[in-house]
């Protein structure tokens, strides 16, 4: 019984293959190969999997955010992203601020995709502690508001703040104690929104409920009020 040679086989499928056009050696690796080749793209995949989680792994977020049906161009999403972790002093690719962009389906139009969906994932960011903020129109904020997923912005801004800003706060009241809880900020006529929206709509500004990064969760709202257009 002949030993099995690697280099020797090797060799053969080179000497096999060189004469053959790309397409031809293609269909002959698939048909007497496809196996092998299914190993190793396999193979392949789990390395870059691994590769991949291992970068993010050691990459440290700063702060995280959704906005939701909303849409910046590209300079406002680069500014909520880029030159805050700028801001922040934090160093790119080995720390990140991220958000992501998510459109919420809310009333008759509504499906399992456009409406449960989003809502289960960002469930599942604020359960990993990768939620901070929300950006968000006035259908999207009523839905938080039934999640209940909302800080209270009493644990963020001193009683002061809270007076300075009381015309653009959004207040929650519950019927029971009849105890009215500001939960949002209405940021429409910042100056971030009114230049960088790519379209006029009403916006506004709140935080997630048990966030690890409420003190950054305040210099946002300083860095984002303080925007203006170059």
């Amino acid at each position: 019984m002949r030993d099995f040679d690697i280099k020797q086989q090797w060799q053969e499928l080179k000497d096999t293959l060189r004469p053959m056009p790309w397409k031809k050696k293609l269909e002959h690796l698939w048909e007497y190969y496809k196996w092998v080749l299914v190993v190793l793209a396999v193979v392949a995949t789990i390395i870059y999997i691994a590769i991949v989680g291992y970068s993010n792994a050691r990459v440290e977020g700063l702060f995280y955010g959704e906005v939701v049906n909303l849409d910046f161009d590209t300079e406002g999403v680069e500014y909520l992203r880029d030159d805050f972790l700028e801001y922040l002093g934090g160093v790119e690719g080995d720390q990140k601020v991220s958000f992501y962009m998510s459109n919420l389906v809310v009333g008759d139009d509504s499906t399992y995709d456009n409406y449960y969906a989003p809502l289960m994932r960002t469930s599942s960011e604020i359960s990993n502690k990768t939620m901070d903020y929300f950006l968000v129109d006035s259908a999207a904020l009523s839905c938080y508001f039934n999640e209940e997923i909302l800080m209270d912005l009493r644990q963020l801004f001193t009683e002061e703040e809270l007076a300075q800003m009381e015309e653009s706060l959004v207040y929650v009241l519950y019927e029971e104690t009849g105890e009215k809880i500001p939960m949002a900020i209405n940021v429409t006529d910042s100056a971030f929104m009114t230049s960088r929206l790519n379209y006029k709509k009403t916006a506004y500004m709140c935080f997630v409920a048990g966030t690890e990064r409420a003190e950054t969760c305040k210099i946002f709202y300083d860095y984002f009020m303080a925007y203006q257009p170059e």
